[in-house]
């Protein structure tokens, strides 16, 4: 492995040790964070539960092709690498580790409120502090620049698409939220997002 391999194959690692065990806390407290397509229906649902799959085909294709798996699962031609320079590499792993930092921050602001889609049954808190001063979405601004920060690493078609449809899944959660969260809380969330950037600023 050379240090962009090292560092794809146990920050993935790491993504999934934090992912899971806050999860696994939650649920020991009672709280079930998992709402993706939960009381909705057709494409709605769909789009949402689709994200599940790519992370995972995604997650497969980090690990194969850190560790020079030769198994190949899609046409050869879309894991060819563009090679790009090594600056651009790096600067892959620099956006992957800004972003983590907001990840964790966001766990640590949202506390109990934390959900993995949208939760009608039991919606939580309203999470304004911290880091979400900054930002309304910095779990999927982490997410978006993770796999952007990949893409650039190892340059290729495969991890390129990746990033594309992945952001374009998220920003359409992102707008059923909105709705959602306006319906909720009505003009506090209004107020909210006329000073808070959807992604991030000052």
């Amino acid at each position: 492995m050379n240090i962009f391999d090292l560092f794809e194959f146990y920050f993935l690692i790491l993504f999934y040790v934090v992912f899971i065990g806050r999860s696994i806390m939650l649920k020991l407290t009672g709280t079930n964070p998992f709402a993706l397509g939960k009381e909705k229906k057709g494409l709605n649902s769909f789009i949402e539960i689709l994200f599940i799959p790519v992370l995972l085909f995604w997650s497969w294709e980090v690990l194969r092709q850190s560790m020079n798996i030769d198994i190949l699962i899609l046409p050869g031609f879309i894991y060819e690498k563009l090679h790009l320079s090594i600056f651009v590499g790096l600067s892959g792993i620099v956006l992957t580790l800004a972003g983590f930092v907001l990840f964790i921050a966001a766990l640590v602001s949202f506390g109990d409120s934390w959900r993995i889609g949208i939760d009608k049954e039991k919606p939580a808190d309203l999470v304004t502090k911290g880091v979400f001063r900054f930002s309304r979405n910095p779990v999927f601004l982490f997410i978006d620049l993770y796999f952007f920060g990949t893409f650039l690493v190892y340059s290729s078609l495969f991890f390129g698409l990746s990033f594309v449809i992945v952001a374009l899944l998220l920003q359409y959660q992102i707008v059923q939220e909105e709705t959602y969260l306006k319906k909720i809380y009505g003009e506090k969330y209004t107020k909210y997002m006329e000073k808070t950037p959807r992604y991030f600023g000052f």
